[in-house]
């Protein structure tokens, strides 16, 4: 239905509508349509049959979710193998000595150790004091002078 008019009634609105017909209706009915495209609208609306239609866009929607939700399943079982291969390689790269393993790092807790700071010695000017970084405060922002509100 498509609406025709709208007036005001005393605050109101009153619509008139068209009478219902579809957009193929409504297109064969403007004067500018040449003919061979209005005997296609008409061709294309006896022998479409739309419930047919709807089932073969169902079927073929579907069809793609199944065949997405398959890739998806291959795909997760390939980074979880992928994933899992890693784990174990590091593993037994750890394990190796350090002269053994691909890159040649030491991964033991020894070498993954930071270093000791040095500590200021009482007997000593070789060693510099460690100072602390001292941490900037930031300024509180400042709130404007405002009266509070009177309640009515």
């Amino acid at each position: 239905m498509k609406l025709i008019s709208k007036t005001r009634v005393d605050g109101s609105y009153k619509k008139k509508y068209d009478e219902p017909r579809t957009p193929a209706e409504r297109v064969l009915e403007w004067s500018r349509l040449s003919e061979e495209k209005a005997a296609e609208i008409r061709r294309n609306q006896t022998e479409l049959d739309p419930f047919e239609l709807s089932d073969r866009v169902e079927q073929a929607l579907k069809k793609a979710f199944d065949t997405l939700k398959q890739y998806k399943a291959e795909v997760a079982a390939h980074e979880d193998d992928a994933a899992l291969d890693s784990e174990i390689e590091t593993l037994s790269n750890l394990a190796k000595p350090a002269s053994q393993r691909p890159d040649g790092v030491d991964r033991s807790p020894a070498a993954q150790a930071p270093p000791q700071a040095r500590t200021p010695t009482a007997s000593g000017p070789s060693a510099p004091p460690v100072q602390q970084a001292k941490k900037a405060k930031k300024p509180k922002p400042k709130l404007p002078n405002t009266a509070p509100m009177p309640v009515l």
